[in-house]
C-alpha cells in the first residue's frame, strides 16, 4: 500500500469537503439574510411566527423573544443582565448549557427598533423596554398567557416551542 499517495488524496479529498462547505456556508448566509428581511416585512399578526423562525435559525431556545417580552412587559428600562437574570430566576433557562446572557442580547438588538426601544443611563449602562403601544399591549397579554402555563404546571420550553 502507497500510504503518501493515500495521505495526498485524503488531503484533496478533505480541500474538496472545505470547498463545499464553504459554498453551502454563503448560500446559507444569503438565506438567513433573506428570511431576516422577509420577517420585519411580515404584519404584526404574523411576527410571532417569524420570530419563532429566527429564534430556530439563530440556535437560540424557541420563544426566546417572548420570554424577553415577558420579562420587560412591566414597561420598565432594564439591562440586558436584569433580563436574563428574571428569566433564569423564573425558570425559564432550565434547559440552557451556558450562559444566556449573550442570546439575550442578540434577540434585544434583533427586537429593536420595532419592538424594544434602548438608551445609555450613565449608572447601569444600556436599557432596554418594550416600545408603547402594540409591542407593549401583547407582551402584557403574552405574560398573561406564559403566567397561565407555568400555574397549570406545564413545561415553559415545551409549551412555548408550541
Amino acid at each position: 500500500m502507497n500510504y503518501l499517495q493515500l495521505l495526498d488524496d485524503l488531503v484533496r479529498e478533505h480541500q474538496r469537503c472545505l470547498d463545499r462547505r464553504l459554498q453551502v456556508d454563503r448560500e446559507l448566509s444569503r438565506l438567513e439574510a433573506l428570511i431576516r428581511s422577509t420577517v420585519r416585512m411580515l404584519p404584526a399578526e404574523h411576527q410571532a411566527r417569524g420570530e419563532h423562525i429566527l429564534d430556530r435559525l439563530e440556535n437560540r431556545p424557541v420563544g426566546l423573544t417572548a420570554m424577553i417580552r415577558l420579562a420587560l412587559s412591566n414597561g420598565t428600562w432594564h439591562t440586558p443582565r436584569e433580563i436574563r437574570d428574571a428569566l433564569v430566576g423564573g425558570g425559564w433557562f432550565a434547559a440552557y448549557k451556558s450562559d444566556p446572557l449573550p442570546s439575550v442580547h442578540t434577540t434585544l438588538k434583533r427586537m429593536m427598533p420595532d419592538t424594544v426601544e434602548s438608551r445609555v443611563e450613565p449608572s447601569r449602562g444600556r436599557v432596554y423596554r418594550l416600545r408603547r403601544g402594540e409591542p407593549l399591549a401583547r407582551a402584557r397579554a403574552g405574560a398573561r398567557r406564559l403566567r397561565a402555563i407555568r400555574q397549570a404546571g406545564h413545561d415553559p420550553d415545551t409549551a412555548l416551542s408550541s
